[in-house]
């Protein structure tokens, strides 16, 4: 029976995660002419293809910052292959956040940072890369507005993340305000949290002392490095926009950077359902909707956000492998 319990969760992902895929394939594939798209993808320019190539590396590259504003001491290859590891890790295996995170903290550690900083480091970029997701669409917004190209279906969705942005904002506020302030979020969590573990038979958690301990260990450093902080994680965020531009660029859509820019934004929602490794699939129906909405054929809007996974993706978990590799090799030594 333990073992059967040990095995079902991780099983039910993969089912989850198939599902979803499936529905998202026989969408996106649905009226598609294959041979078009291949030789949309074929037949762009080398011009092109060097752009998609330069904003690959400036993700890959600039993906490393967060951890080292956070890790005192920590070089850019050692935050390199912890940050691409996590990533290949986590967005191509069902339930593979849980582990990105316990590899990512073994490897920190394993680059001589304690256990305190390790955690911090973790938390806070989890923390912040949900902020953040959430801000874009209100970023989109913005860009649509000086576009001239807003909908009402992208206020309403604006206003959910504006909603959910300051909701989160306001308890990662109080978490780290007080210890009291830490042990009432944890209650609050509990409450929401408990009802759904019930559901599914799983026993009770207390958030209280979990959230006191993490706000032990990043108050001082959000304090002193939140600018520096939320910088470099947007600056994450730009890295894989300028993918995307690039792509709908090498395909042919001839809509404004400011369009282009919203959509991306808004396609980060995909991200925050979790129900597929990363937003896989959810994010691109997002962005393949969004681009046809705004007048792109639907043959290049599909060819544009195949290449954008082509270039952001797979380059990124290739580069995650292989750090991770190479992390257990030298280790071995």
């Amino acid at each position: 029976m333990n073992r059967l319990r040990k095995y079902s969760g991780p099983t039910f992902s993969v089912l989850i995660t198939l599902i979803v895929l499936w529905f998202v394939a026989t969408w996106l594939l649905k009226d598609t002419d294959i041979p078009s798209i291949w030789n949309i993808l074929i037949g762009i320019s080398s011009t092109s293809l060097l752009l998609l190539i330069l904003s690959a590396v400036f993700n890959i590259w600039i993906f490393q910052y967060p951890y080292m504003v956070t890790t005192k001491n920590l070089k850019f290859w050692q935050a390199f292959q912890v940050r691409n590891a996590s990533f290949a890790i986590s967005n191509s295996v069902p339930a593979g956040g849980t582990v990105g995170l316990t590899f990512q903290y073994a490897m920190l550690r394993s680059f001589g940072v304690s256990g305190k900083d390790s955690s911090a480091t973790i938390g806070i970029a989890s923390v912040w890369n949900g902020l953040i997701s959430f801000f874009m669409p209100v970023l989109g917004l913005v860009a649509l507005t000086f576009s001239g190209e807003v909908t009402s279906g992208l206020i309403r969705s604006t206003i959910i993340g504006m909603v959910v942005l300051i909701i989160s904002s306001g308890l990662f506020y109080t978490a780290l305000k007080s210890e009291q302030g830490a042990i009432w979020v944890g209650s609050l969590l509990s409450k929401i949290v408990n009802p759904i573990r019930k559901l599914f038979r799983k026993p009770n958690v207390d958030f209280g002392i979990p959230i006191e301990s993490f706000r032990s260990q990043v108050n001082d450093l959000v304090a002193i490095h939140w600018k520096r902080i939320s910088f470099t994680n947007f600056l994450v965020q730009i890295g894989m926009f300028l993918v995307f531009w690039a792509s709908a660029q090498a395909v042919g859509i001839e809509d404004s950077g400011g369009i282009i820019f919203a959509i991306f934004c808004f396609g980060r929602i995909g991200t925050t359902i979790p129900l597929t490794p990363g937003g896989l699939g959810t994010t691109d129906v997002i962005m393949v909707s969004l681009l046809q909405l705004f007048g792109a054929d639907a043959q290049l809007s599909l060819a544009a956000v195949l290449l954008w996974r082509g270039f952001f993706y797979i380059p990124q978990v290739l580069a995650g492998l292989l750090s991770f590799l190479y992390w257990q090799l030298s280790r071995v030594k």
